[in-house]
């Protein structure tokens, strides 16, 4: 069991008062009218991903988006490490990733931030620490974010990745692997896998939502101490 410590992670972006949760299930991909707004997980997003790199039928977005302007700063959600960090080019692709590593009651856990500027990854190194709430990157433009209009595309995983990357999209029929924080899913000998009492621990923790709120609550990943 993990041992969680509530109040203890730090936002990962500061979010204003104002802002939209948005439905991207209806194929309605046009900007936001809010200078922020919350791509929700665990979603089906039919006709968004419309590039090459998505020619196998993946549309199930098992991250979150946060939309900010291009240059908001992101923050480590807690103490830990740089894991993994580079350039993905394909279009439709992160862009500038950086993948960090925390321990949660013992627990390993990866976080990977997304469609990031050049910069987020200029002088970073392999096992280098960082601080809870410690700026570690900012949000990338078109040129450099794998084409998207600018927005952090956040996941974790209780899986080590082997390089700066974890799918953030897959294919529906995937969703019970992909998605182990909302399905009791295991696979025999695995530790990629919680039980669904310890899998709500994790978002309503380090993600700091109650899973049952339709994802208003998302705010709190980025807005609550």
């Amino acid at each position: 069991m993990i041992k969680w410590q509530t109040g203890r992670y730090h936002p990962v972006i500061h979010l204003p008062d104002e802002y939209e949760v948005r439905d991207l299930t209806t194929g309605n991909y046009s900007p936001s009218e809010y200078e922020y707004d919350i791509g929700r997980y665990d979603e089906l997003r039919p006709g968004m991903y419309s590039t090459d790199l998505f020619s196998d039928g993946r549309f199930l977005h098992v991250g979150i988006d946060i939309g900010a302007p291009i240059g908001t700063a992101c923050m480590a959600f807690d103490d830990g490490e740089i894991s993994h960090f580079g350039y993905n080019p394909e279009e439709g692709d992160y862009g500038n990733v950086i993948v960090t590593k925390h321990f949660v009651g013992g627990t390993p856990v990866w976080a990977l931030y997304g469609h990031l500027s050049s910069s987020s990854i200029e002088g970073k190194e392999i096992g280098q620490r960082i601080r809870r709430g410690e700026v570690i990157c900012w949000i990338g433009d078109k040129q450099e974010n794998g084409g998207w209009e600018p927005h952090l595309h956040f996941q974790l995983s209780l899986k080590e990745p082997e390089t700066h990357d974890m799918p953030g999209v897959v294919a529906p029929d995937r969703r019970d692997e992909a998605v182990p924080f909302l399905k009791e899913k295991f696979a025999k000998n695995s530790s990629a896998y919680l039980k669904e009492e310890e899998a709500n621990n994790l978002w309503e923790n380090i993600l700091q939502i109650d899973i049952q709120s339709e994802f208003e609550e998302l705010l709190n990943i980025l807005n609550n101490d």
